[in-house]
């Protein structure tokens, strides 16, 4: 019932043709079986769904769960409103782990680059899930799936809260990684350093304002090393290391065209700073006229 409202998109993942649906199946199956499962059945009224252009509503009665809230869904001690009926649906294969399904929620409304499953108009009478639409990100889904075809298994789910974190807000701290995705500060942090070492995001700074962003090779991937430069936050008086920390990244090569979108310059004081870094050895010009560029000597 629900495909005719669910399109799909077709993403290239590496050499692989991928169908990403505006509505993650899983995600939307695990909602579902959620509301089913988890709602007040002493209370009138029925579980609802409602699919617009905004995106998908799933609504049951009956608020959260004693102990369990919108701050803690993941972190929450698994438990049901209805044990039997939960039980009832495991045994027939409905869910896999009983209380759990909010991992597949989360994790499937976040793999194809969407945002967060928000729960923020839920209330004491009711839980509300919004999942909204949006055309998938193919950089971030083409990541995400070399990753995993990488490790030969899916990125836990608190990997890719931070990665769509980053992606979002461009470089966070811990502490901020905390407070937006409500998760404890263990987590964060054990799962800031599984992607590091995975060369998926790197640091910048020292000490308690060490801050993290996605790395070279992903924005490179993505959206070009000039965004990546520019979130390296280096003074503007250091043009002439930035330069040539953008062509470290960019295989050893930088360009006039690269120097005017890193700075927002005029040609000529592209070709300037280029000029003055050649002259003293740090450059050398390949080429002439506007298919020219720079090696890093």
């Amino acid at each position: 019932l629900m495909e005719p409202w669910n399109p799909s998109h077709e993403v290239m993942s590496g050499l692989i043709r991928v169908d990403l649906p505006d509505f993650d199946r899983g995600a939307f199956r695990e909602a579902m079986i959620n509301a089913f499962c988890h709602r007040d059945y002493a209370r009138m009224g029925s579980v609802r769904f409602l699919v617009d252009d905004d995106g998908l509503t799933i609504a049951n009665p009956g608020g959260f769960i004693e102990g369990v809230s919108e701050d803690n869904l993941l972190t929450a001690q698994p438990r049901s409103r209805n044990p039997q009926l939960a039980l009832i649906l495991k045994a027939a294969g409905y869910v896999e782990r009983t209380g759990r399904g909010v991992d597949t929620i989360y994790a499937g409304s976040i793999a194809a680059g969407g945002s967060f499953p928000d729960y923020s108009q839920s209330s004491a009478e009711e839980v509300i899930l919004f999942l909204r639409r949006v055309v998938p990100d193919e950089a971030f889904v083409t990541m995400i799936g070399d990753e995993e075809r990488r490790r030969g298994a899916p990125l836990p789910v608190w990997s890719l809260i931070v990665l769509s974190l980053l992606r979002e807000h461009r470089r966070l701290t811990v502490v901020q990684l905390c407070d937006f995705s409500h998760l404890e500060h263990r987590r964060i942090v054990s799962a800031v350093e599984n992607l590091v070492e995975a060369g998926l995001v790197e640091g910048v700074g020292s000490g308690s304002s060490r801050s993290y962003m996605l790395s070279a090779r992903v924005y490179k991937r993505s959206e070009g090393l000039a965004s990546y430069v520019r979130q390296r936050d280096i003074d503007a008086t250091r043009r002439s290391g930035l330069v040539l920390e953008f062509a470290e990244k960019n295989d050893g090569v930088v360009t006039t065209a690269d120097v005017m979108d890193l700075f927002g310059l005029s040609y000529i004081s592209a070709y300037r700073l280029l000029k003055k870094l050649e002259d003293v050895g740090k450059l050398r010009r390949e080429g002439n006229g506007p298919s020219s560029r720079y090696v890093l000597e």
